[in-house]
């Protein structure tokens, strides 16, 4: 739009043109004229609420299919670009900025600030009842080319680096967790899930320093903690304590049975020793701190 103030128009002693503006001057009491070429000129349609935009390099304007209501909304039928960021809402809007319908078959990218839930970002089909059918999305390091999340159309997310899961829980996996590689070691207090050499899978726990190893215990509990305990419990050593009755089944029902066996060093605990083809003895160490034993001869 031109800046030329009305102090600054040309004096003009001839007769102006039929496009251009005439002023009349109070001070001098000549006239002033801008030359039509110079003014805006009027449109002839436009659209309620639509952005003006110039057309050309002369200073006119024109209509725009952009348009901006009176509650400030901006929207656009084309492509919105931004040469360095969108800023979402302030904390505690829950405004969605970049969102299509998602009530139709297009699909759709919505990014939201949800105040005290923090920001929210959906990508999929619109419509409840349309799968999301052919997204595949894929989370990059910044300035990087390496894929280091995907998400597929069934849910399932793959991540190229460590995942680490901090708070204090609960953290609750619908589905079975799946593990492919074996594991090094990852630090003192920790306990992980590996298949190893590709051929065992592997319950790890690594201890608290360089020298002791992990130890493992299987709890039971009601739905609100009100209720259980220990049900299994591994030592550091291996030893293993269940809290109730052990029942084998299957076709094999057997026990390997040592040649010899470590001192009993609690009370109310046995041990076997196969000690020969033909004997078998047994230990056990009563609520006195003495172990007794038998020999059971085999025929």
């Amino acid at each position: 739009m031109p800046t030329t103030r009305i102090k600054d128009l040309s004096t003009t002693t001839t007769s102006a043109a039929s496009d251009d503006y005439v002023a009349l001057d109070g001070l001098t009491n000549g006239t002033r004229k801008m030359l039509g070429s110079k003014l805006v000129a009027a449109v002839a349609s436009t659209t309620d609420n639509a952005l003006a935009r110039y057309d050309g390099t002369a200073g006119q304007v024109q209509n725009s299919a952009a348009t901006l209501d009176d509650s400030g909304n901006l929207a656009v039928t084309g492509t919105l670009s931004a040469a360095n960021t969108f800023t979402l809402a302030s904390a505690g809007n829950a405004n969605e900025v970049l969102t299509s319908s998602s009530a139709t078959n297009a699909a759709y990218l919505s990014i939201g600030n949800t105040g005290a839930s923090g920001t929210s970002f959906d990508v999929g089909v619109g419509g409840a009842s349309h799968a999301l059918t052919g997204i595949r999305n894929k989370l990059y390091a910044y300035g990087g080319s390496a894929i280091l999340e995907t998400l597929d159309t069934s849910g399932n997310k793959s991540i190229t680096g460590n995942l680490t899961v901090s708070g204090t829980g609960p953290h609750t996996l619908a589905g079975p967790v799946v593990s492919t590689g074996s594991t090094s070691a990852v630090g003192a207090n920790k306990a992980v899930l590996d298949y190893t050499a590709g051929t065992t899978t592997r319950l790890v726990s690594y201890g608290p320093d360089a020298s002791t190893p992990g130890a493992f215990q299987i709890v039971g509990l009601s739905s609100n903690a009100s209720a259980g305990d220990i049900r299994v419990s591994i030592s550091d050593a291996g030893n293993t304590t269940l809290a109730g009755n052990l029942t084998v089944s299957g076709t094999q029902n057997k026990f390997g049975v040592p040649a010899s066996a470590d001192a009993l060093s609690t009370n109310s605990t046995m041990t076997f020793e196969l000690t020969s083809n033909t004997q078998l003895k047994i230990k056990v160490r009563g609520s006195d701190g003495t172990t007794r034993e038998v020999a059971l001869t085999l025929a």
